[in-house]
């Protein structure tokens, strides 16, 4: 090849790629921005996607590092905000951070700043120092607390009591509102109750029987239980009893309330344990089981016997026999 040949050529290359961009710019196929377009050649071009030059994409450790190391690589930024919030200005660098900065919300210092052509990360250190604020990573690990005061830390080597302590973090206002709403309920039920139980042992109840009714009734039903034993019935009820007495299970438990200061279940059952201890108490019975006796006064099972003559007694049944034999 001739010396013509090579000069023509090396001429053709030097001025290709000038033309080529031109060409694509016409075609509206190459934005002049963000690129910076040199018609000695397009060799300074940053590749599409890639950051500029001295831009670094920053994890949030990274960030940390940098803050701590005071070396900044974030992308530059001009800052220029006068008389506003913190809380503004960390949005602002939220923007080219790409990080969320969860700022305090108690934190609402105005500020004014006039910094441009910085790297972000180091306008950041500015505003940190300027304002003693405080930064760390937040508990998803994807952006960060900024805060004044002391720094408290939770370690967590068991992932389930990581996650219960996430959720009692996250909701604590609802909880701890929710458990006063349910102490106060608590409270003001057990205060109504008392208030009621006074009233009520103020007032006498009143009366549903006339007075000679009343103590007819009365006497039927202490010859009932006296002389007919009634209770050995292991299927008595207040229905069945009031039929026999020919009054209403109101009326009835009026008069058990008013004459024994007991609810019927309790009247029955003073009776059947008072059998089963005179039964025990008795040397002569001595040959009979503790169960058998309480079958006999009218017990339908073993565990609702032990625990109504607990509640007369105090004792076992077979404490009770130790210590009462005639």
């Amino acid at each position: 090849m001739s010396k013509r040949t090579r000069a023509v050529g090396r001429a053709g290359r030097g001025v290709r790629g000038p033309l080529l961009a031109l060409s694509l710019l016409g075609l509206g196929l190459l934005a002049p921005s963000p690129f910076v377009l040199s018609l000695s050649g397009l060799g300074a071009l940053p590749a599409f996607g890639q950051e500029a030059a001295g831009e670094t994409v920053l994890t949030p450790q990274q960030l940390l590092e940098n803050l701590k190391s005071k070396t900044f690589s974030g992308k530059r930024i001009d800052l220029q905000m006068s008389k506003v919030s913190l809380q503004a200005v960390m949005a602002e660098l939220e923007k080219a951070a790409g990080f969320h900065f969860d700022t305090d919300p108690t934190i609402d210092d105005k500020v004014s700043y006039q910094m441009r052509n910085i790297p972000w990360d180091e306008a950041l250190a500015v505003v940190l120092s300027e304002n003693a604020l405080k930064i760390d990573i937040n508990l998803e690990g994807d952006g960060f607390k900024v805060y004044r005061g002391d720094k408290y830390v939770v370690a967590f080597h068991n992932p389930a009591k990581w996650k219960l302590f996430k959720f009692f973090y996250s909701n604590l206002f609802t909880i701890v509102a929710a458990a006063v709403v349910v102490a106060a309920l608590l409270i003001g039920l057990r205060l109504f109750r008392k208030r009621r139980a006074t009233y009520r042992a103020a007032t006498p109840p009143k009366a549903l029987l006339a007075p000679d009714a009343s103590e007819e009734t009365k006497k039927k039903l202490l010859d009932l239980f006296e002389v007919g034993k009634i209770y050995r019935q292991e299927q008595l009820t207040l229905q069945s009893l009031a039929k026999e007495l020919s009054v209403t299970t109101h009326q009835l438990s009026w008069i058990i309330n008013s004459v024994f200061k007991l609810s019927f279940p309790s009247l029955v059952n003073s009776y059947r344990v008072k059998e089963v201890k005179s039964r025990l108490s008795d040397r002569a019975m001595n040959q009979t089981s503790i169960l058998q006796a309480a079958f006999d006064a009218g017990f339908s099972t073993k565990a609702a016997f032990n625990r109504a003559f607990r509640k007369f007694t105090g004792m076992t049944p077979s404490q009770f026999k130790k210590t009462n034999h005639r």
